[in-house]
């Protein structure tokens, strides 16, 4: 393998010293999971741009949820740079991850909107899209648990 590409692989989340002995539980979280979600977000942010989430574009309108989409997308990109790399870009992470969790909270509010005042589904809430907006809060901890560990993470590696 080529020097640099070892030196990029070794300062890598995947490299075979990226997780410090003390993180060993978390392991898989870091160098698979945390990815795959940031991954997952950033399709999510990507078709919302295209063409807005049905919520977002009932509440705010077609350029907002277009626009949101996009803001998604963007977040989960550095957010996924963050995690790969993240003794440079931890901070990247860090308010990608802040970002995340404000972008999707709007999101499960501008589904509860949706749910109680678009007209009713026989003369009561939208419990279906009530259900929806609850697990789009259930995603967002996912993200709000991340971020005090990435702070525990620069203390342990000595991030600066």
């Amino acid at each position: 393998m080529h020097p640099r590409l070892q030196q990029f692989f070794k300062d890598s989340i995947w490299g075979p010293d990226s997780v410090h002995k003390k993180d060993a539980r978390v392991k898989f979280a870091l160098r698979v999971g945390y990815p795959i979600y940031d991954g997952i977000l950033f399709v999510f942010g990507l078709f919302a741009s295209i063409g807005g989430t049905p919520a977002m574009r009932q509440t705010f309108g077609d350029d907002y949820a277009q626009m949101w989409g996009f803001m998604l997308a963007g977040a989960a990109c550095a957010a996924f740079i963050g995690i790969a790399f993240p003794s440079k870009f931890w901070r990247v992470e860090l308010y990608a991850k802040s970002f995340i969790v404000f972008m999707l909270v709007i999101y499960g509010l501008a589904i509860i909107y949706a749910a109680l005042l678009d007209p009713m589904v026989n003369d009561r809430p939208d419990f279906g899209r009530l259900s929806s907006a609850f697990g789009v809060f259930g995603t967002a901890m996912v993200a709000v648990i991340r971020i005090p560990d990435i702070a525990r993470d620069k203390e342990i590696h000595g991030w600066k």
